[in-house]
């Protein structure tokens, strides 16, 4: 459940971070590099 949170406010922090538009594959592959 906490996971499907952070996921969520990740996904909202992308366009707010004024992103182009929120790549999930981008994002996973950002993470895991991290």
């Amino acid at each position: 459940m906490i996971r499907k949170k952070i996921g969520e406010e990740l996904l909202v922090i992308p366009p707010i971070a004024g992103l182009p538009e929120p790549p999930l594959k981008n994002f996973h592959s950002r993470r895991a590099s991290v």
